[in-house]
């Protein structure tokens, strides 16, 4: 038994120095090949990722003739488009409108602004409005048809019951059309019941089939056998939602278009609003919580500006109070102002922005995240290198997507390919390794957008979290602190896991990491009353955990033998990961 710590040092050891090689490789390689890549970008554009800058002043350009047409039809005055495109572009950056990448809207709030800007009188405001919605230049044209029926059902008849598949069509932010997946037991959910309503979000090359991979294993039916309402997200361009392929989809428009509105859309269909609890896997779990870093920073910077205006309660600080306490100091400043003063009417428009953010954070009822990283040390594992090789492949190839299914048909001509997916499990857990593998890869996995994969390989190489595309670099992973407290969090993780070690638990505890890479001080840590971290190796851990019922709580489970892609199936899986998610949605429901 002596000999495990030393054997476990020297392959860290050989990791470590094999994963230091392929990272000078590739920091040598991509300093080659630099000035190459320029010329290239200059040639052929269109092989590269454009930038948020880039697609915003493409989108402006594409809506500025409508805005001119509007403007023409209230008044009879044509402004130059010149004009406009500048109104446009400014008012994105200034609330005059909501900025969605491939998608920008007038923003109702501050329409009064924006008539000053356009020149128009402000009786003619309502008129303005009605235009605007007529040529869908208002984001609420993309929810007038948000049905609250389904599309289609299909249905399985097995051993264990009989299912329903049923599909439901939901626009993004930015109004592209998204199927969300139910399945459901017909002998286990009643109309309008209290159980627990999940969103499974798939991880990176994933799609909703990696949560339903056979009867006899798949979590998505399991989930659905005890009652749950159960519903499967799938990214735009994977799973069922395949057709959307989006090259300009990077992983900040699953943050703020895609997954929002899949949550909303969930929660306002019952005819009782049902808020959700978010279950992301590796990148899904990364997409729920930083959705929820982002709802709540926009909250919180809101309700700052208030307390400016305002000058009353300018004590009061929104980070680290809950939703309800929020809601509160909303609806005392609202009954304190009055309807005469200009400063009072900004107010007012700032509070009913502030409530939309608001009220996305009440969809969300809780997040479990598994395999889910905040932060890479690229020097960990080999995996790391031969990732961000394709950094400097890919975009020479022209390639718009990362080739998930290329390689899929290469491993079934050449299985000695599956090498990097061996890395990512732990072949003690499967009675036959390649069975699960190609299983695996044939029914749960995808292409995906090439912006998606880049912004991660920027993240893996920086080291220092996850930051949004753009000239804001916002630091998903340095606001951590903005989730509102009362939002119960738990994160589970693999002992074995290249991807997303134990070390991320480290947000929780910062003493939990005892390395030197990895500088955990500049995070600020969870608003969260009650913190643990947790380790398992047996399944009988699973009888002394006591977890409380109370929603102010934020928890890590590292679980031993457990690398990425058996977090959900193998033998541990099913012995302590299945019963132990079943466990944390009970609390969760409960809290």
């Amino acid at each position: 038994m002596g000999l495990i710590p030393s054997k476990a040092r020297i392959k860290e050891a050989v990791f470590r120095g094999t994963a230091r090689s392929g990272n000078l490789a590739y920091t040598a390689a991509s300093t080659l090949r630099r000035s190459a890549v320029t010329k290239l970008a200059a040639r052929r554009p269109e092989s590269f990722v454009r930038t948020p800058e880039a697609i915003e002043a493409e989108t402006s350009h594409r809506m500025a003739p409508t805005l001119q047409h509007v403007v023409k039809e209230i008044t009879g005055r044509t402004l130059p488009l010149d004009q406009v495109r500048q109104i446009i572009r400014r008012g994105a950056h200034t609330g005059l409108f909501n900025n969605y990448g491939e998608a920008i809207f007038i923003n109702p709030h501050h329409a009064e602004d924006l008539l000053e800007k356009l020149t128009i009188p402000l009786e003619q405001k309502s008129d303005f409005l009605a235009a605007a919605r007529k040529h869908y230049l208002l984001r609420e044209y993309v929810f007038a048809d948000q049905s609250k029926g389904f599309f289609g059902a299909a249905f399985r008849e097995l051993d264990r019951g009989t299912y329903m598949e049923r599909g439901y069509f939901v626009y993004t932010r930015d109004g592209k059309p998204l199927t969300v997946t139910r399945i459901i037991n017909q002998d286990r959910v009643k109309t309008n019941d209290d159980n627990p309503s999940l969103l499974l979000i798939p991880g990176i090359a994933c799609h909703s089939g990696m949560f339903d991979l056979d009867a006899e294993t798949s979590l998505a039916l399991e989930l659905a056998d005890k009652g749950n309402w159960t519903f499967l997200f799938d990214p735009r361009g994977l799973g069922k939602n395949k057709g959307e392929f989006d090259a300009q989809c990077f992983f900040d428009t699953l943050v703020s278009n895609d997954l929002p509105a899949a949550v909303e859309f969930l929660y306002n269909r019952p005819k009782t609003k049902k808020p959700v609890v978010l279950v992301g896997y590796s990148m899904g779990g990364m997409i729920a919580e930083f959705m929820l870093v982002r709802q709540a920073y926009k909250l919180n910077s809101l309700v700052r500006d208030i307390c400016k205006l305002s000058g009353k309660r300018s004590d009061f600080e929104p980070k680290g109070k809950t939703r309800r306490e929020v809601e509160t100091f909303l609806n005392e400043t609202t009954a304190a102002l009055t309807n005469g003063k200009q400063p009072d009417q900004e107010i007012k428009i700032i509070i009913a922005e502030a409530r939309t953010f608001l009220a996305m954070l009440d969809c969300v009822k809780g997040l479990i995240t598994i395999g889910s990283p905040k932060i890479f040390d690229k020097n960990s594992h080999p995996i790391f290198p031969a990732l961000l090789m394709l950094n400097i492949f890919l975009p020479i190839f022209g390639a718009e997507s990362v080739p998930v299914d290329v390689a899929k048909g290469l491993v079934k001509v050449l299985p000695s390919l599956t090498i990097v997916a061996r890395q990512l499990i732990n072949p003690d857990n499967f009675d036959d390794p390649k069975q699960f593998l190609a299983s695996f890869t044939n029914k749960g996995t995808g292409s995906f957008p090439l912006g998606v994969g880049l912004q991660l390989l920027k993240a893996v190489y920086s080291g220092k979290g996850i930051r949004r595309m753009g000239n804001g670099r916002f630091n998903y992973s340095a606001h951590l602190d903005e989730i509102p407290p009362d939002i119960p969090i738990f994160h589970l993780t693999g002992s074995l896991d290249p991807l997303a070690p134990p070390l991320n638990l480290a947000f929780i505890q910062p003493d939990y990491y005892q390395g030197k890479a990895l500088d955990f001080s500049q995070f600020p840590g969870y608003q969260h009353r009650e913190k643990g971290i947790h380790n398992f190796s047996r399944q009988r851990d699973l009888h002394y955990l006591r977890l409380s019922k109370v929603a102010s709580q934020v928890h890590g489970f590292a679980i031993a033998g457990l690398s990425h892609l058996d977090l959900l199936y193998g033998k541990t899986a099913e012995a302590i990961v299945r019963p132990l998610l079943h466990q944390l949605i009970d609390v969760i429901w409960q809290a």
